[in-house]
């Protein structure tokens, strides 16, 4: 099979542009992403249902975003220090 030939200026364009970095681009299992949360699997999968935590599909798996625990981790915090100030 031939591949098109893209010249590395232009693969260094795409690279340059993508916005997810490659810890953010890595993708969890539902029991990795769980581990790192500390909380059970019934748990992580209403935190995913519920549009808490963000995750995809890739066939029947699904995977969460590493960002996407870090953003789930930030909005905690951030909603937790506005309680605390009202």
């Amino acid at each position: 099979m031939n591949l098109p030939n893209i010249s590395n200026d232009l693969r260094g364009h795409f690279c340059q542009e993508c916005s997810m970095n490659a810890e953010a681009a890595q993708l969890l299992t539902v029991d990795q992403a769980r581990e790192r949360l500390a909380v059970g699997r019934s748990v992580m999968y209403e935190l995913m249902n519920d549009g808490s935590v963000r995750s995809i599909l890739i066939g029947r798996s699904r995977r969460i975003p590493m960002d996407a625990i870090f953003e789930f981790i930030e909005a905690q915090m951030d909603e937790q220090a506005e309680r605390g100030q009202q």
